[in-house]
């Protein structure tokens, strides 16, 4: 019952995170910051998330995370373009896990 609490738990985390994403990805498409409020939402959620990571796909979850956080590092520097690349970078290595493991 536990591990099915727990799976539970960590979808309904998932599903938090992928509003904040969303709206990240709309407002650098729109050539916008983030909000910082939203960014610490969400890399809470991210670390938060990291302590669930399956040993299958822990690998491609630390290469999502090392793309966001270039995408941080490019966001402190006014990089929209640079920030942009790795969003989209970490997207694609999501879509990537999510067709290979999601339940």
């Amino acid at each position: 019952m536990a591990e099915s609490n727990s799976r539970y738990e960590e979808k309904l985390l998932k599903k938090s995170m992928s509003p904040i994403w969303k709206s990240m990805r709309r407002e650098l498409e729109a050539g916008v910051l983030p909000n910082q409020v939203d960014w610490n939402d969400f890399w809470e959620k991210i670390e938060h998330y990291t302590q669930t990571a399956m040993p299958e796909w822990k690998a491609q979850w630390q290469e999502c995370i090392e793309e966001v956080q270039a995408m941080h590092i490019a966001l402190k520097q006014n990089d929209i373009e640079a920030a942009r690349r790795h969003m989209k970078n970490a997207d694609a290595i999501t879509k990537a896990c999510h067709k290979r493991w999601k339940d």
